[in-house]
């Protein structure tokens, strides 16, 4: 940024949430030039998937101006593997005693929300009912990075 001006100029700039400006505003001598450096805002961390758009502003408090430059974030899936596998409607197949249970089942300790794979017979409690066999299977699914 410069100040081309024979006065010296207050100035601030305002940017997006998911932008930190090195600097946010200050005097600038005229015919003096500083740098503005911008970088991702942990902010940007809590950022759905998506494209975003905003305009980051420098105004000219002196003379009552200002420039915008436009910016542009674009935020992908992270690159690991999420499945809530007991969310209700998780495309899970199941055979022989598996199944979800809630958080209020006596059989069963559920750590994390609602629901968890739990493998027995709700009546006992116990996977010991003769000779079982069960199958959990997960949907189809691609590691982003390996095809």
């Amino acid at each position: 940024m410069s100040n081309g001006t024979a006065v010296s100029v207050n100035w601030s700039v305002n940017e997006p949430a998911w932008l930190d400006a090195s600097v946010t505003g200050g005097v600038l001598a005229a015919g003096a030039v500083t740098s503005v450096n911008l970088d991702i805002a942990p902010a940007a961390g809590l950022l759905s998937p998506g494209n975003y758009a905003a305009n980051i502003v420098f105004d000219d408090l002196t003379h009552g101006a200002m420039v915008a430059r436009s910016a542009s974030l674009t935020v992908f899936n992270p690159a690991g593997l999420f499945e809530d596998a007991e969310a209700p409607g998780a495309a899970w197949t199941t055979g022989g005693l598996w199944h979800r249970v809630h958080s209020t089942s006596t059989c069963a300790t559920v750590r994390n929300g609602d629901y968890a794979w739990y493998y027995g017979d709700d009546a006992t409690c116990s996977y010991d009912v003769g000779d079982t066999f069960g199958s959990l299977t997960s949907p189809a699914f691609t590691v982003p990075g390996f095809g």
